[in-house]
C-alpha cells in the first residue's frame, strides 16, 4: 500500500520537481504538491500530482492559505508543511487532533 503524502509550500520552484518525481516513483508515494504558484509543467510529465491553493495577505507580512490545511489534509497518511510562521493557518493543526502526520521542514529564516 502507497502512502498518501500531500507537500504544501508557497511555490513549486523548478529544481525542486526532480526530487519529488523521485519520491512518487522510487519509492511509490502517491504525492500530492499543493502551492500557490503556476503549474510546474503539465501533470501528465510529472509523477506527483499538483493541487492550487490561494494566500491573501492578512497583516503586514502574515498570510492565509485556502482552502485550510484542514480540508486539504483529509485523505492523507502524511502532511509535511513548510515551516513559515508567516502563513498563519498552516501552523494551527499543531493545536489540534487529526488523523494524518503532520511533518514541518524548513532551511531557515525567511526575510
Amino acid at each position: 500500500m502507497a502512502y498518501k503524502v500531500l507537500i504544501v509550500q508557497e511555490v513549486l520552484p523548478h529544481y525542486r520537481v526532480p526530487i519529488f518525481n523521485a519520491m512518487a516513483q522510487r519509492y511509490g508515494y502517491d504525492l500530492t504538491v499543493a502551492h500557490t504558484g503556476n503549474w510546474a509543467v503539465d501533470n501528465g510529465s510529472l509523477g506527483f500530482k499538483q493541487a492550487m491553493i490561494k494566500s491573501r495577505k492578512v497583516l503586514g507580512k502574515f498570510f492565509w492559505m485556502s482552502p485550510a490545511l484542514s480540508q486539504l489534509a483529509n485523505g492523507y497518511d502524511v502532511v509535511i508543511v513548510m515551516f513559515d510562521i508567516r502563513f498563519v493557518n498552516l501552523m494551527l493543526p499543531v493545536l489540534f487532533k487529526r488523523n494524518y502526520k503532520l511533518i514541518f521542514w524548513g532551511i531557515g529564516v525567511n526575510q
